[in-house]
């Protein structure tokens, strides 16, 4: 389950780097200040109270400033390939694979994330024990019953087969 945790704010522009499925190739995104959203999967699929952040990722739209895809084979360079050829353009840094607990350290202790400053949405928590430092549901987020289910479809039925009756 994939959910909204918080939100990253960067006081200033920041480069990322994109890497993809070949090692050598790379884009960086020059990203501009502002706030952009942070999103996590847990370690439960129902994201129930307690539930906490397995991944963190954050998407962030900018400007390709460098890029470098060169034709390979084998691993062998080939020509001169795209390289530099979307510089100016606009391209996403994604910042993925982070986990949970790296974040809940930089909130705990104060320091900066990917740059920036994070803030939890209401319903998470930077939890501490003994051992861990996590970012936890203190609020469940729930899916609908099956009653809840069948009373939405029996509605929609409903409505379906009584035009006009949407005031009822």
């Amino acid at each position: 389950m994939t959910v909204r945790i918080g939100t990253l704010t960067l006081a200033a522009p920041r480069e990322f780097t994109n890497t993809y499925e070949t090692a050598s190739w790379f884009q960086r995104v020059l990203v501009p200040a502002g706030d952009y959203e942070v999103t996590a999967n847990l370690d439960s699929p129902t994201g129930r109270s307690g539930s906490t952040v397995y991944w963190v990722h954050v998407t962030m739209p900018g400007t390709a400033v460098q890029s470098f895809f060169p034709s390979s084979f084998g691993g062998v360079m080939h020509g001169e390939g795209a390289t530099d050829r979307w510089v100016g353009e606009p391209a996403t840094a994604r910042v993925s694979c982070v986990y949970g607990y790296q974040l809940a350290q930089a909130i705990a202790a104060g320091q900066p994330f990917l740059g920036g400053t994070v803030t939890l949405d209401p319903a998470w928590e930077v939890a501490e024990d003994d051992l861990n430092v996590t970012i936890r549901n203190i609020k469940r987020v729930e899916a609908p019953t099956p009653d809840q289910v069948q009373f939405a479809l029996e509605s929609a039925r409903y409505l379906a087969d009584h035009p006009g009756s949407e005031g009822w």
